[in-house]
């Protein structure tokens, strides 16, 4: 299903280990599908839920996962950022790019 949303890059060996992290047991959902979904534009528990079914069995995980968005939210941010500063430092005017 998360497959379906998005075809991840080769995983890093960070990756490799986040992959084998399961965050809920009962729907087999690793920390890196969380990580996928969010890279695809989950913004919090409820879309992250949609997208690999987490948290539909017990419910003990709702926590964890939405921990977890914040993280990989954060991450993701601080990444365009840094590619803004690297194109431009920000400087451009226009309004469609990825530096706004």
């Amino acid at each position: 299903m998360l497959d379906d949303l998005i075809q991840p890059e080769k995983n890093s060996p960070e990756d490799e280990l986040l992959g084998s992290k399961m965050i809920c047991m009962c729907m087999g959902v690793s920390e890196l599908d969380i990580k996928h979904a969010v890279k695809a534009g989950a913004k919090n528990y409820l879309d992250v839920q949609a997208a690999t079914n987490a948290g539909l069995g017990c419910g003990t995980c709702p926590a964890q996962v939405e921990e977890l968005v914040k993280k990989y939210r954060q991450q993701n941010l601080e990444t365009k950022q840094a590619t803004a500063t690297d194109c431009c430092n920000n400087a451009c005017a226009c309004t469609n790019c990825h530096c706004q």
